[in-house]
């Protein structure tokens, strides 16, 4: 008997989800629905609102096991549960309605699938722990100071204790954005379809773009994506979002699938061969010719953008986990400066190129160019467009004449210290003097060069880019004038996962002058540059939650009030993981705290978090392996 009851139960609820009428775009919409659990009593509460069409004010709602799906419920029995529970919700007049139940089931994820006459909602109830509404998530930070005092105290230490007066005991911690709405629209890169796509679970669409193009971002919608790799071209841009704390636009992934944006094109390892260019082997170490690996990237993958190295970014190579490292010289250390001791030099260099120090630079008064060029000027000879290009750029000396044996390409390029030990620069070599052992770089560095090695600084840096040096597992090299790519692997290139990241794309994704948006749980990787941007005057309460950034050029910079980054990590980023910089000059006049927040979050061999702006909070966070400064501000 308890079978039978079980059997109609089932199809009942089957029915209740698949023959009722939807609406002509299959998109769940008029429906509110707030979820909350509390663990101590295990009772589930569902409230919000609903709209009543044509006379139905009810709806169904059944909550499946971890692991279960709509298409277990028609098999549901007593012995083999796909349900723990299910029921009928009745509104009020008003549309609003309440309904409390104990849940019972081991803890773990169930999902909960909600069903009117023309709207379908999926939740994901964690009963591990409580639920935390979104109502509210800032209203922590609001109970802040809204502006500062101007400072009193005359020393530092006695300043600090003043500021720190003004903090509570404990920093109150920003709760994470529920992942519902009014809206959900699906994406799955993998099984999705642009051309048939309604946005529906069972009929997503293929990319991000198209179905935002349908579905232009709005209150209470949730982009849910689905399980995949979605490509840089594939981006998102959000400008204009004007959705509401309560009512956010989401985008998520959805039941926590994997979902990666990653910033690089995809190589097939057996692609790889050996060399026989003479031109490329003659220029390499005999004892290593035959290890190395080329794969003409023009002619099988259709390419014919490489990737520039800037003093920015510079392209990536993912061999499996391994981030592959352009080739070198040194391999591992470093070389050093040689003192220049003629009496037209300065600063133990040649030519310490232009000076741009608001603050003052040991070096010397400031200046727009290098003593080169205005030696070029002062002559009256009109510089060519060539010599305007690396007007900027010094001249040091060096230690080692191996550079001087290198074929110069014009992008040989220079990592290092050229001031002083914290500043760290990419510079381009536009010329080698043998004569002089010297080398001459378009761009300088603000500070000017100097040499400091009797101060015990060294001015330690490595040359890169030069493909007479790929002879170290781990290297590669990219010949732009053939479309080839060189790598030197550390093992069988067929069985790797390989990424070539060489777009100069500015930001994986962007989101600007929008308010209240919501970005849970997405992972972006490899990518020369920043992974997200987020921007503008009228920017607040977007929340970046639960997401991984690793192996990108930088993480996410924010400029926005009440906007930052929870719960989230950052590994292996060569430049700052987080840059906060505040909304303006006049809040900084005025002592207008920004309230931009870093929180719960783990950074790992990151340069970590430089912040710029009044009233930002970082706060419960773990650094460690830090390139640098932790928090610079």
């Amino acid at each position: 008997m308890k079978k039978i009851i079980a059997l109609i139960l089932a199809v009942t609820m089957l029915l209740s989800c698949v023959t009722l009428p939807a609406m002509a775009d299959g998109v769940a919409t008029g429906v509110r629905l707030v979820v909350e659990y509390n663990k101590a009593s295990g009772v589930l509460k569902l409230s919000g609102t609903m709209s009543v069409v044509a006379g139905r004010d009810w709806a169904t709602f059944y909550m499946l096991y971890p692991g279960k799906t709509r298409e277990d419920i028609k098999n549901h029995t007593i012995e083999n549960p796909a349900f723990s529970s299910y029921g009928e919700i009745y509104a009020n007049a008003d549309g609003t309605f309440e309904y409390e139940f104990e849940h019972v089931g081991e803890p773990g994820n169930y999902t909960l699938y909600f069903t009117t006459s023309y709207a379908q909602l999926t939740r994901i109830i964690d009963t591990t722990g409580d639920v935390v509404s979104e109502n509210g998530r800032l209203e922590a930070l609001k109970s802040l100071p809204t502006s500062y005092k101007a400072p009193n105290s005359s020393t530092v230490k006695d300043l600090f204790r003043e500021k720190v007066a003004e903090l509570p005991d404990e920093m109150p911690i920003v709760a994470p954005a529920k992942i519902e709405g009014l809206t959900e629209i699906f994406v799955d890169v993998n099984n999705g379809n642009d051309a048939t796509a309604t946005g529906t679970i069972d009929k997503p669409f293929k990319t991000i773009a198209a179905a935002l193009a349908k579905y232009p971002p709005q209150t209470g919608m949730v982009l849910y994506l689905r399980e995949g790799t979605y490509p840089i071209e594939d981006s998102v841009s959000l400008k204009n979002v004007a959705a509401t704390e309560e009512l956010p636009f989401i985008i998520s992934s959805y039941n926590n699938e994997e979902v990666v944006v990653s910033g690089g094109t995809n190589i097939n390892g057996t692609d790889f061969e050996k060399i026989t260019d003479q031109n490329i082997i003659r220029k390499l170490n005999p004892d290593v010719v035959d290890n190395i690996r080329v794969v003409d990237l023009k002619e099988k993958y259709g390419m014919t953008e490489f990737g520039d190295i800037t003093t920015a970014s510079q392209p990536v190579l993912m061999v499996g986990e391994s981030k592959y490292q352009i080739a070198r010289w040194p391999n591992s250390e470093y070389t050093v400066m040689r003192k220049y001791t003629g009496e037209d030099g300065e600063n133990g260099v040649i030519d310490s190129g232009y000076i741009d120090v608001a603050v003052g630079s040991s070096t010397g008064p400031n200046r727009p160019h290098s003593k080169w060029y205005q030696e070029l000027l002062d002559s009256g000879v009109t510089p060519t467009a060539e010599q305007t290009a690396m007007k900027q750029g010094f001249e040091i000396c060096v230690e080692d004449a191996r550079p001087f044996s290198w074929e110069n390409t014009g992008d040989i390029w220079v990592y290092g210290q050229f001031f002083d030990d914290w500043t760290w620069n990419h510079c381009n070599i536009v010329w080698l003097d043998p004569a002089k052992r010297s080398i001459r770089t378009k761009t300088g560095v603000n500070w000017g060069a100097q040499y400091l090695h009797e101060t015990n600084y060294h001015n330690k840096f490595y040359y890169y880019n030069v493909v007479e040096e790929l002879d170290n597992p781990g290297e590669w090299f990219m010949d732009k004038a053939t479309g080839k790519l060189y790598v030197y692997p550390t093992g069988n290139l067929e069985d790797m996962d390989i990424t070539y990241a060489y777009s100069n794309q500015a930001q994986l994704w962007r989101v600007a002058n929008s308010k209240h948006v919501v970005i849970n749980g997405i992972k972006f990787e490899k990518a020369r540059r920043r992974a997200l941007h987020i921007a503008g005057f009228d920017t607040e309460g977007v929340i970046v939650q639960n997401c991984a950034f690793e192996n990108v050029n930088n993480g996410v910079y924010i400029e926005g009030m009440y906007t930052g980054v929870i719960n989230s990590t950052f590994k292996d980023l060569p430049s700052e993981a987080i840059v906060l910089n505040g909304m303006s000059t006049n809040s900084e006049k005025q002592l207008i705290p920004d309230r931009e927040f870093v929180q719960n979050c783990v950074f790992y061999n990151t340069s970590g978090i430089n912040t710029y702006g009044i009233g930002q909070i970082i706060s419960h966070n773990f650094i460690s392996n830090n390139n640098g400064t932790a928090i610079f501000a």
